[in-house]
Order: structure tokens, then C-alpha cells, then sequence
């Protein structure tokens, strides 16, 4: 039993720790999905990038994750070296860049979709450490991808909660899901200290004949039940929570690529069909 609990004491303190850290402060209280698993593209002309960059303010991170983008091109697009880079507007940047082989720079268009910036204590200083998402597109293509951001996992995170803790951990929730593991441990462990201490009473009342000792024993026997029924009922309660919390709350903020919604506008206006006739005209463009 102090084995159990030990271990669940340093399970505990030790995503505790992870949350923790030399961090100051962030701009979010659980780091998004992306930064350590970065989304992968469906088109092969499109690629997603995660830029990371130590800054004094705040407002230099964007220039600087921009600058530093060209070093986490994929390979298979021979970008040689990084050349300059301008605002193009609208969300979006375009980064001039040397291809392999070509003497001239080729616009690449790249868009933020989401940041994430810690402030922590280096050496003799704090600064930040920005993590910027990209959506980049491949030199001389249009591809696209729709992109959103949420913190819904839907149904995985359930299955994953049949081990207790697991689907917090999943979702981010790592100080959560943590202390549900550590708890349910502690409750499991309560079990068996329990039912292996009602059967040594019972056993010790079978093996004697006197009476005060009986009544003796079958009373702690029966203590130790009850414990143990109400270390089943602290796990049953704790697991069945485990189970709508890793389904209801929120998650880490992460990417899914939305591609079924392509962008559309819709245009009403009033016309005249005839001298006579008033009418609705509209007008969708894809």
C-alpha cells in the first residue's frame, strides 16, 4: 500500500512539474496541441510549420517567427536560402526566397493561423518564447487549405478515459488528468489494503474460541468492509467523472483542416422583373 501511494504521490508531483517549469506566464492556460504535434497537410502543395522564437517584446515575435519560417521548409522543396520577406496583408505574408537552382526570388505566400508565447526566466533575464503555427504554400502553386481552431476532441478522448486520467492527458489537461490517475491509484490500492485486512481478521476470528476476541475481530472485519466499499464508491464516482470530463470540457487549442467549407458570399438585391413586377435577385459566388 505505501508503494501505491508513493507512486501516486510522484505521478502526481511530477505532471505537476511538467506544468510548471521556469514559465512565468502564458498566453494560455494549456499549451496548444500544435506546438509539440505539428498538423499534417492534405496537399502536398500546402505544409504547416511550427516556428519557435526567443524575443525581448512581444511585438518583435511576428518579424522575427517570419524570418526564421524559411529554416523549417520541407526538403522536397529545394528552397536554398532565405532572401527577404514583406507584408502582404490580409492575415497573409509573402516570403521571397531562392529556390534551388534559380537565380531569381519566388514569392511564397504564408499564412499565421494560430500563436502561443510562454514568458520565461533565461539566465539573468526573462524573455518570451513565441511559438508561431504557419500555413505555407508551395512557390508558384494556389493550393489552399480551410483551417480552424477548436478545443473539441470529440469521442477519443471517452475511449481513452477507460484508463482513468488518460483522456485529460490527451486533451492537454496533463495537471488533471494527473491527480485522476494518482486518485484512482490511491483508491484502487485502498481496495486491496482493505480486503486483505478483513480476511486476515476473519481468518484470526475462525482460528479462536474466545468470545470478547471473536466479537473483536468480526468488528474489524466489518470496518474493513466498509472501508472498502467506500474506496469502490470514491473509484466508481472518480471514473464515472473521469469519463464526462474528458467528454465535456475543453481541450488544449488545436488545428483541423475544414476543407468542406470552401468559402462562399451571398448577395441579395431588390429588382424589377418588370414595369409591374418587384423581385429578389441573389447572387452566390464560390
Amino acid at each position: 500500500m505505501k508503494k501505491c501511494i508513493i507512486l501516486a504521490f510522484l505521478l502526481g508531483c511530477s505532471i505537476a512539474g511538467m506544468e510548471a517549469g521556469n514559465t512565468l506566464q502564458k498566453s494560455d492556460k494549456m499549451i496548444p496541441r500544435w506546438v509539440k504535434h505539428t498538423p499534417k497537410s492534405e496537399n502536398p502543395n500546402v505544409a504547416y510549420r511550427v516556428v519557435q522564437v526567443y524575443v525581448d517584446k512581444l511585438s518583435d515575435a511576428h518579424e522575427a517567427s517570419l524570418k526564421e519560417l524559411t529554416n523549417y521548409m520541407p526538403q522536397s522543396w529545394e528552397i536554398n536560402r532565405f532572401a527577404e520577406w514583406q507584408v502582404k496583408g490580409n492575415g497573409s505574408n509573402e516570403v521571397k526566397v531562392l529556390m534551388e537552382g534559380s537565380p531569381v526570388a519566388v514569392a511564397m505566400d504564408c499564412k499565421e493561423v494560430d500563436s502561443y508565447w510562454e514568458l520565461v526566466r533565461m539566465g539573468y533575464k526573462n524573455q518570451y518564447r513565441c511559438y508561431v503555427l504557419y500555413q505555407v504554400v508551395r512557390p508558384g502553386t494556389r493550393a489552399i487549405e480551410y483551417t480552424r481552431l477548436t478545443d473539441k476532441y470529440g469521442f477519443g478522448p471517452v475511449a481513452l478515459s477507460i484508463i482513468p486520467g488518460a483522456g485529460q492527458m490527451y486533451k492537454g489537461s496533463y495537471l488533471k488528468g494527473g491527480l485522476i490517475m494518482g486518485a484512482s491509484v490511491l483508491c484502487a490500492g485502498g481496495i486491496v489494503l482493505c480486503e486483505a485486512n478483513k480476511a486476515s481478521y476473519l481468518s484470526l476470528e475462525s482460528s479462536t474460541h474466545d468470545s470478547k476476541k471473536i466479537l473483536t475481530y468480526h468488528t474489524a472485519a466489518q470496518n474493513w468492509q466498509t472501508g472498502g466499499w467506500i474506496c469502490i464508491g470514491a473509484l466508481a464516482g472518480l471514473w464515472i467523472y473521469n469519463i464526462i470530463d474528458a467528454g465535456v470540457a475543453p481541450g488544449a487549442r488545436r488545428m483541423v483542416i475544414d476543407n468542406k467549407f470552401k468559402g462562399y458570399s451571398l448577395n441579395l438585391a431588390p429588382t424589377m422583373f418588370d414595369p409591374y413586377t418587384p423581385g429578389l435577385t441573389a447572387r452566390i459566388t464560390f
